[in-house]
């Protein structure tokens, strides 16, 4: 993971112990974690979810974590709920190098407390593509800077912000988010360089952007 990223005391991975999937135990045997207590509490209700064959397959993909406890997208939104909104906690766990806990953070996080300041810190935590989408899906779009998020990661040289944008727009036209400061222009020049890149899923969802804002190129 990126400089931001900690360990949250999770370390000496030993997969046989979790059942396969990764996680990890400290020195005397007995997992760890050096977070808040809110945070503690989260992690524990989360491994409850694990799923040690789901975070082999994601490693067997390439898509890989510090720890990874396989748990579903579904209850780790269902868990997060229970501690939203918490901007200070959430930022606290996006530093995790704990797949659940990076991806609940983002469902805690209060999308009214995002400035453009923090725009570098959600951005150094984008190592993956699930990030980036769970980033888009759960904060970004809902935030009311959506159209500087784009202007930000849509001139990034780096394939996954640029994906993120293509991704934060995508959402929040889902959201029905209010597009009259867009300029689509801007918008239609992006897509169309986008939709030229060999990166498959900023490509894709570069030509699902046109599409959705009706954008020929």
């Amino acid at each position: 993971m990126t400089a931001t990223k900690e360990s949250f005391g999770v370390a000496n991975a030993d997969p046989a112990r979790e059942g396969g999937c990764g996680c990890a135990k400290s020195p005397t045997g007995a997992a760890t974690f050096a977070g808040s207590r809110k945070a503690a509490l989260l992690l524990g209700l989360l491994r409850r979810e694990m799923n040690g064959a789901v975070a082999d397959s994601m490693t067997a993909r390439g898509v890989v974590y510090g720890v990874n406890y396989g748990v579903s997208a579904a209850a780790i939104r269902r868990i997060a709920a229970g501690f939203a909104p918490d901007h200070q906690l959430a930022m606290e766990l996006y530093r995790s190098d704990v797949r659940e806990l990076i991806i609940a953070s983002l469902f805690i996080a209060d999308p009214r407390m995002v400035d453009l300041e923090q725009f570098s810190f959600w951005e150094e935590g984008v190592t993956g593509s699930e990030e980036a989408e769970y980033l888009a899906f759960a904060l970004m779009a809902r935030t009311s800077l959506v159209w500087e998020a784009f202007m930000r990661w849509s001139e990034s040289e780096q394939m996954l912000l640029r994906y993120l944008a293509a991704m934060t727009l995508l959402r929040a036209l889902a959201l029905q988010s209010d597009t009259s400061r867009w300029d689509m222009a801007r918008i239609g020049a992006f897509v169309a360089s986008s939709a030229a890149s060999s990166d498959r899923m900023l490509q894709t969802a570069a030509l699902n952007l046109g599409e959705r804002l009706g954008l020929a190129f």
